[in-house]
């Protein structure tokens, strides 16, 4: 008579319960598993603290505005180099779903689309200001499009950060009582709304919100999530801001009252709905025709990454290269993986510091 195996007892290792916290000493692989996320964790908060005092100690030093110095910004972006590929590294690939893209990709067809696709943003770049009635109405004709997957909270949810984007962009107008500057900050309603109504359907129907990729935890998990993802990005956000100033503040738009500053929101949150929320997820939809989800969404990440950077510094390659690896690659892997609020959070942080610095400037009270 053969013997049948035992089930393992509810002892033995395999199935015994841990408590909560404790890390099971398993194989080498198990241990390499759990160790991995942690190693990366530290080695990006460690780099974090290193580029904080960095740009803090550079700072601290400058008491007048001169002419910028390659010593200074190399202290700065030396270290945020580095901790941008950690903190890409320590946020991890992006999961999609096998059936999100195409079964195989072909190269050659990848590669023609995306000429076919950068070279009319290239185009559009170079407009200025311009661009972005041509993204509110590519946002609108894509809403419409896809109206069947636009949720009606998502509607009273897109609205809201509209309307606070216009007014936080309004600060400015109170200050300099500037009609042009009055009318930027309305133009927020319908670009934010559209943009971000697009973006969630576009991301909806390319199985985004089966994996939690680009996600709105505001939409997902509650105000709470949402405020605690907003923080974190605030906090992540503190080396680059710090780096935004490195060579003291920009002098471009004088701060002229102390509410100014407040401005930030509108630009944090414009900014990651049309440049984030709507053009990843739009031109995820355009490649994972001719590709696999992963290298689709690398390609989409990718290309509306340093077309951001590109609009900011339009005629400067080095600078769309620099502005677009250290500052932009970051908020954009944020999203991608912590979701919305997090980006937003990063993205006010980095423009808020800069924008106070500004203020303090213009009142002479630091920066002289």
């Amino acid at each position: 008579m053969t013997s049948t195996p035992h089930a393992p007892h509810e002892d033995t290792p395999q199935t015994r319960a841990l408590p909560t916290g404790v890390v099971s000493r398993g194989t080498g692989a198990d241990r390499q598993d759990v160790s991995s996320p942690l190693r990366r964790g530290r080695l990006m908060w460690t780099m974090w603290v290193v580029a904080t005092l960095a740009g803090a100690s550079v700072i601290a030093s400058s008491q007048e505005i001169r002419e910028p110095s390659a010593i200074k910004a190399s202290i700065t972006m030396v270290p945020l180099l580095a901790l941008t590929a950690l903190f890409v590294r320590w946020l991890g690939p992006v999961p999609l779903q096998p059936e999100a893209g195409a079964t195989t990709t072909r190269k050659r067809h990848l590669a023609l689309l995306v000429v076919a696709v950068t070279m009319p943003l290239l185009v559009t770049g170079l407009l200025g200001l311009a661009v972005l009635g041509i993204v509110a109405v590519a946002a609108a004709i894509a809403t419409w499009a896809w109206r069947a997957d636009v949720r009606r909270r998502e509607v009273l949810v897109a609205l809201g950060l509209a309307v606070l984007a216009a007014l936080a962009g309004s600060s400015t107008w109170l200050a300099t009582e500037d009609t042009d500057t009055l009318l930027f900050a309305l133009s927020m309603l319908p670009l934010v709304t559209l943009s971000l109504l697009a973006g969630w359907a576009a991301a909806r129907r390319g199985g985004w919100d089966r994996t939690g990729v680009g996600r709105t935890l505001l939409l997902t998990d509650g105000r709470i999530a949402a405020l605690r993802a907003f923080g974190l990005g605030v906090l992540l956000g503190l080396p680059w801001a710090l780096g935004n100033i490195s060579n003291g503040p920009g002098t471009g738009d004088p701060m002229k009252t102390f509410w100014q500053p407040v401005a930030t929101v509108m630009f944090g949150v414009s900014e990651e709905a049309w440049a984030r929320v709507f053009l990843i997820s739009a031109l995820f939809l355009i490649f994972r025709r001719v590709a696999q989800a992963p290298t689709a969404l690398l390609t989409a990440a990718l290309i509306a990454t340093y077309w951001f950077a590109f609009i900011h510094m339009p005629g400067n390659p080095v600078g769309t290269l620099l502005l677009g690896t250290v500052f932009v690659l970051p908020m954009t892997y944020l999203y991608l993986r912590r979701g919305l609020e997090a980006a937003i959070g990063f993205h006010i942080c980095a423009n808020l510091v800069k924008f106070v610095a500004a203020y303090l400037a213009t009142a002479g009270i630091w920066f002289t």
